[in-house]
């Protein structure tokens, strides 16, 4: 239960901050392109598991974790520390190294060029809504 909200929480703020970026970009360019920026956090976040798998396999090894104890019998000390380290001070090392780096996340959603941003995209995406249905209305006339 720990563990996920630990992963909920990572998760919601990875999509939160998307959508954000989502908007900025689209402000930019004039399109929406969150296709490409979902596949871009897929492309970080998978490989990224395989390392936290690489990190568990790795700290296991080194700690002579035992994977086969009969009943009765009980991890070696420097395995516990091992699974410590992995519930607790590596999670906590990666935590403030995103944290480090949402400090210089350049968008504030206090700010208010932030609530400008929105209210920009709110205003391009009823044009855009408005040009979509008057294009619609023009070929449903032109049949």
């Amino acid at each position: 239960m720990i563990i996920g909200f630990g992963y909920s929480g990572q998760t919601l703020l990875v999509f939160t901050l998307l959508a954000d970026i989502i908007d900025k970009d689209e402000l930019d360019t004039g399109q929406r392109r969150e296709g490409m920026f979902f596949g871009i956090n897929a492309l970080v976040t998978k490989p990224a598991q395989s390392v936290s798998a690489m990190i568990s396999g790795f700290i296991f090894a080194f700690t002579n974790f035992n994977q086969n104890l009969e009943v009765g019998e009980t991890q070696p000390a420097s395995a516990v520390f091992g699974i410590k380290l992995l519930i607790g001070l590596i999670p906590a090392i990666f935590i403030i190294v995103g944290l480090i780096s949402l400090w210089y996340y350049p968008l504030d959603g206090a700010s208010k060029e932030y609530k400008e941003m929105k209210r920009q995209v709110s205003i391009l995406h009823v044009e855009k809504i408005d040009r979509l249905k008057e294009k619609l209305s023009s070929s449903k006339i032109n049949k």
